[in-house]
C-alpha cells in the first residue's frame, strides 16, 4: 500500500507585531500540510510546490507596513511602507534572485492592474494571482495551543481580518502616543 505525499498548501500569514517600539502589521507567505497544523514557512522545499509556483520565489515575500507616529486627516495615526517586498530571507543565490526579480515583476503588474491601492486588496490580489488557499492569524505567539493561536481564513475574511488588524493598531497606537483616539465622524445623508 503507498500513501500519496500530502500536497502542501500556501497562503499569507498574517500578524501585529512589536519591533523597536514600533507596531507592524504584516502579510507573509506561509504553507501547511493539514489544517491542524501551525502554518509552515516556504524555504527549501521547491520539490512539494505546485507547478504553477515553480518559477517564482515565496521565501520572505509579504506585504510588510507599520504605523507611524504622523496623524492622518481623521487624527488617527497613519499606517504606511505597505509595500510588497522580501524579508527576512536566510540565504540568496543568483537563481533565487532572479525568482525574486521576476516574481515582484508579475506582483507589481497584477497590483497595477487590479488597482489594489489598500492593504487588504494588496494581500487579496497576492492570494488570487498565486493561487493561495487560505489566510492565517497568528493570534498569539505566547499560546502554546496551536487550535487557539492560529485562526484560518477564507481569502475574502482574510482580507478583511488584515484590514481590521491594522485599524486596531492605528487605535492603539494613537491612544498610546496622545492619550485618545478620536471618534469616527459620521456624515449625515442630506436629502
Amino acid at each position: 500500500m503507498t500513501t500519496q505525499p500530502e500536497i502542501r498548501q500556501f497562503g499569507m500569514l498574517i500578524r501585529h507585531v512589536f519591533r523597536h517600539g514600533t507596531r507592524y502589521v504584516e502579510a507573509t507567505v506561509a504553507s501547511r500540510k493539514s489544517d491542524r497544523h501551525a502554518p509552515y514557512g516556504c524555504g527549501d522545499f521547491r520539490w512539494e510546490w505546485p507547478k504553477h509556483l515553480g518559477e517564482l520565489e515565496l521565501d520572505g515575500l509579504g506585504v510588510y507596513g507599520f504605523v507611524s507616529d504622523m496623524r492622518n486627516d481623521d487624527g488617527i495615526c497613519t499606517y504606511i511602507g505597505d509595500s510588497v517586498e522580501y524579508r527576512d530571507v536566510y540565504a540568496i543565490d543568483g537563481g533565487k534572485a532572479a525568482r525574486m526579480n521576476k516574481t515582484l515583476k508579475r506582483v507589481g503588474a497584477r497590483l497595477s492592474k487590479d488597482r489594489a491601492y489598500e492593504p487588504g486588496d494588496r494581500l487579496f490580489t497576492i492570494c488570487k494571482m498565486l493561487k493561495f488557499d487560505f489566510v492565517v492569524e497568528d493570534c498569539d505567539p505566547n499560546l502554546r495551543d496551536s487550535d487557539r493561536r492560529w485562526r484560518y481564513y477564507d481569502l475574502g475574511e482574510g482580507r478583511n481580518r488584515f484590514r481590521l488588524l491594522i485599524e486596531k493598531a492605528r487605535q492603539e497606537t494613537t491612544i498610546a502616543l496622545f492619550g485618545k483616539c478620536p471618534a469616527k465622524q459620521e456624515t449625515a445623508n442630506a436629502t
